[in-house]
């Protein structure tokens, strides 16, 4: 009809066999005016194909109960006529291109096999639909009423169980489909014909309708077009010309990734800029946008036609959520509030556990607590400590927000009682999953959302800017309380759970950005002069703390330090002013901050930290306790990163004797010292004692924490790094071994760009090397060296040192000059690495070390012996005694002074 109506249009009453001359001209113009209804058609056909193809499906799949001879022609007959549908398309398509009034000739011609095609989606014996109803109040007609149709057609009296019987006892094959079968209050078997003379085609996004199925799969699960697909539905429906360039395909993707590759949104995508609303590079912004316009009209009772089009694409959502409301039982305002807090979290891999661990881990934080008080009242508190204790008391009390916490009731109350109602959660998740809301994955027990509804649900009208606010912070409350701080949550488990949490924390903070920004300018325009009064600001109290901090935990372990660092850094601000750094929790979150600094590599914000911290602790704890010991511990590790080795010995080895006589050795505090202890031997070049430490602290830790546990890999690498030193050649393959399982679990625990992976895949290379596999340590390092430029910075402590590495198989494969080229910006970049030894700080001059060799390579005596004299001055300046690199770089001086000798006198060489 639509068809016709064009044609009628460009054609007039004349009809379509009028082709005067005179008639042409006109045609033409009317027919430039109809582009837009024509791509329209063309994005209706390709649904229909769409159809037809799941149709093919169906009916294919009925083989193994079907007569042979009968499906074989049902199924010829279908492939005929999606082969026919697909050559119109395609034929079609090619004609838009040519021109549009050529294509109106030729298309002309093409009606009656249109026509043919929609007669045969009619001309099935019989086919019953739960038609959608956008009303209020109103799902889905029930269908009665559609098989009176059918019973009509064929002249019986117009009742669902005359059209029932009739297709019971007919002979011939028929296919009932069943489609939008999504309310549960309707017993689908309650409709099915008797005897199996025919097949029934169910769709359905309520997955509760798959104990229908028969088949040997059940069911077909389908979540949205091809990634190709898509994109090129939006640039037909977009009528951009082609050929597409890099750019544009790239831009659609994007657009389609965010629309969820949903085919009506996408179309309606496609139409906003083809109307020019937008461009393609553009159309993520203005969406945005245009929801924030949406929102605030708010007139659901008057919608512009625009709109109406905007929104159709969530018309269906809107009816399940107001389903929900309705019912008005425990479940529904459970999965309400569910599906509020889940908008704010990342769609994808909302784990159960995030909701269990809410409401578990108060009572391990309060067991905790109640063991650090008792610790606390044997030890007496100085005046200090107790005004400090005091005030913040106070303070917490008047910051305590009276009114019950942002957090959804189940877990509200299951955190009074101390345990989890999980039948009542279970129910609630399942309300959703019956109107395919989410998705439950069974295999880790997550759930997951469509990115449009998920962008839905906190973007809808009904949700205003202060409720958003309330459920983002649900959100993010929720996330802090499923987070244990140390020393709680150091297991495996905890590990992998603040693993796979990191994309909700950062996209609940984003959505928090985004509303407190809303908030201000509604708050300027109401009141411009409102926010000059004091106190109208965000309120940073005890509970933001908390958060920051086991946000920055996730930060922290997933290697993203930048963020880490913002959120330490804003805790301590506040603990420091209310507290004071003689408190234990501001030393806490010191520590933590000084953890940061010391994996970015700035180990002198890090030393001045910490020693501030330590002598704050022994004039609280005193020299025997064993936070005060763990603070001395990592001070020492500071010391080694600074290079200062005897001074992080020294550290080292009373924080472990101190926490062996409090814990003994089977603890992980005290193996921790141990490896710390060891990892500084081993710098110190006393390779027996190092390997005997990391050895005993390897074993401890694998029997305690778990072999896979990030610092029992730690351990490991660090022992498998003083084997290949001692270099007993025997051990070389049980090294290459180790290494590449401590690559691979923490590629697989912590991502393949995660800083501590690429630092176990640049020593990997090493024991490549060692054992001559030239090539491949080079290719490992290179590929190290490209993620660490990016993400952590080519000046960073790290990346240096892998420059360092490739610098040095380059010179195993005799590529000299790159590697001097390497060398030397290296030792550039390395003079600033601490300001203690100025020009002197091992790592640079071990560089030093390996340059001179490039040059004794290249024959370049001078320059070697050169850069001989300034290591071995730099090596006297840091040692008190001979350093062992010393002697070595000593030897090569006498042997390049030597082949500089000969090289002068080419008589004395034949000599010899």
């Amino acid at each position: 009809m639509q068809l016709e109506e064009i044609l009628h249009a460009i054609w007039g009453e004349i009809g379509l066999d009028s082709t005067g001359k005179l008639n042409r001209p006109s045609k033409v113009l009317v027919s430039r005016d109809k582009p837009g209804e024509l791509q329209m058609l063309r994005d209706n056909l390709s649904i229909e194909k769409q159809n037809l193809k799941v149709l093919l499906i169906g009916i294919g799949l009925y083989e193994h109960k079907a007569s042979q001879d009968t499906f074989d022609q049902i199924s010829a007959d279908m492939r005929s006529l999606n082969r026919k549908l697909e050559a119109e398309i395609v034929t079609l398509e090619s004609q838009l291109e040519i021109g549009i009034e050529s294509y109106l000739d030729k298309y002309s011609q093409k009606l009656a096999t249109i026509v043919r095609l929609k007669q045969f989606r009619t001309s099935v014996d019989s086919v019953a639909n739960f038609v959608s109803v956008i009303r209020p109040n109103v799902f889905f007609n029930i269908p009665q009423p559609t098989y009176a149709e059918i019973a009509t057609q064929v002249r019986l009296e117009p009742n669902h169980h005359a059209a029932m019987h009739w297709l019971s006892s007919c002979k011939e094959r028929w296919l009932l489909i069943i489609d939008n079968a999504d309310d549960l209050s309707i017993k689908l078997d309650d409709y099915f014909p008797e005897r199996d003379r025919g097949n029934i085609l169910i769709t359905t996004r309520n997955p509760a309708q798959k104990v229908y199925g028969n088949l040997e799969c059940g069911f077909f699960d389908f979540e949205g077009m091809d990634k190709e697909e898509a994109t090129f539905l939006l640039l037909r429906s977009a009528m951009l010309p082609e050929p597409w360039d890099a750019d544009t395909l790239a831009s659609a993707t994007k657009i389609t990734e965010q629309l969820g590759r949903l085919v009506i949104a996408i179309i309606h995508a496609g139409a906003t800029i083809r109307n020019g609303l937008c461009t393609l590079k553009d159309y993520l912004g203005f969406y945005d946008k245009d929801w924030g316009r949406i929102r605030r009209t708010r007139r659901p009772h008057h919608p512009s036609e625009y709109d109406e089009k905007y929104l159709s694409a969530y018309a269906t959502f809107e009816l399940v959520y107001c389903s929900l409301e309705q019912r008005r039982t425990e479940s529904s305002e459970d999965a309400i509030q569910l599906l509020k807090m889940f908008s704010f979290l990342y769609f994808k891999k909302i784990r159960f556990d995030i909701l269990r661990k809410a409401i578990t881990n108060l009572q391990i934080e309060k067991a905790q607590q109640e063991e650090a008080d008792q610790e606390k009242k044997s030890r007496p508190l100085a005046w200090n400590q107790r005004y400090n204790d005091l005030r913040l008391s106070i303070l917490g009390f008047i910051a305590h927000n009276r009114g019950p916490p942002a957090l959804p009731s189940f877990i509200r109350e299951g955190r009074e009682l101390g345990v989890l109602d999980e039948p009542r959660v279970r129910y609630a998740l399942s309300e959703l999953i019956q109107v395919s809301l989410i998705t439950h994955h069974e295999a880790n027990d997550s759930y997951s959302i469509h990115p449009l509804l998920h962008i839905w649900v906190r973007q809808r009208p009904g949700m205003s800017t202060s409720e958003q606010a309330v459920w983002s912070q649900a959100a993010a409350t929720t996330l802090a309380h499923s987070i244990l701080l140390p020393p709680l949550g150091d297991n495996e488990a905890d590990e992998l759970f603040r693993k796979d949490i990191l994309p909700h924390v950062d996209h609940v903070r984003s959505c928090q950005e985004v509303v407190e920004r809303k908030i201000l300018e509604n708050r300027k325009s109401r009141w411009p002069r409102l926010n000059d009064w004091p106190g109208t600001g965000s309120r940073f109290g005890q509970a933001q703390v908390v958060l920051y901090v086991k946000f920055s935990l996730v930060y922290a372990q997933n290697g993203r330090w930048e963020d880490a660092e913002e959120l330490q850094l804003a805790a301590k601000r506040y603990t420091e002013s209310v507290l004071g750094l003689n408190h234990s929790v501001t030393r806490r979150i010191t520590l933590a901050l000084v953890g940061t600094y010391w994996n970015q590599g700035r180990g002198d914000e890090a030393a001045n930290l910490q020693d501030a911290v330590a002598k704050a602790s022994i004039a609280s704890l005193g020299p025997d306790n064993a936070e005060m010991l763990m603070t001395m511990d990592l001070l020492g590790r500071t010391r080694w990163q600074q290079g200062r080795y005897t001074e992080a010995r020294v550290l080292h080895q009373q924080a472990l004797d101190g926490l062996i006589r409090l814990h003994g050795t089977a603890h992980k505090d005290t193996l921790t010292a141990m490896c710390s202890l060891g990892q500084t031997l081993a710098k110190l070049c006393d390779l027996d004692e190092a390997s005997r430490f990391l050895q005993e602290a390897f074993d401890g830790m694998c029997a305690i924490l778990g072999p896979t546990h990030l610092n029992t890999l730690a351990a490991k690498e660090y022992l498998a790094m003083v084997i290949l030193k001692i270099g007993e050649k025997s051990q070389f393959l049980t090294i290459l071994e180790m290494m590449q399982q401590i690559f691979e679990c923490r590629t697989k625990k912590l991502g393949k760009e995660h800083p501590h992976t690429l630092h176990a895949m640049v020593n990997l290379a090493r024991v490549k090397t060692a054992l001559g596999q030239h090539s491949q340590a080079e290719a490992l390092v290179r590929q190290g060296l490209q993620i660490a430029d990016r993400n952590l910075s080519k000046n960073h402590t790290w990346t240096l040192m892998g420059r360092g590495i490739l610098a040095n198989i380059l010179t195993c494969e005799s590529k000299l000059s790159e590697a001097e080229d390497i060398l030397v910006d290296v030792i550039e970049q390395q003079r600033y690495l601490s300001s203690y030894w100025g020009d002197f700080h091992p790592d640079r001059l071990h560089a030093m070390a390996e340059l001179a060799h490039c040059y004794r390579l290249q024959n370049r005596y001078d320059e070697g012996i050169r850069m001989c004299d300034e290591t071995i001055d730099g090596l006297q300046m840091i040692s008190m005694k001979q350093h062992p690199l010393e002697r070595k770089i000593k030897a090569q001086r006498i042997e390049m002074m030597e082949m500089k000798r000969r090289e002068k006198d080419p008589r004395k060489q034949q000599i010899e």
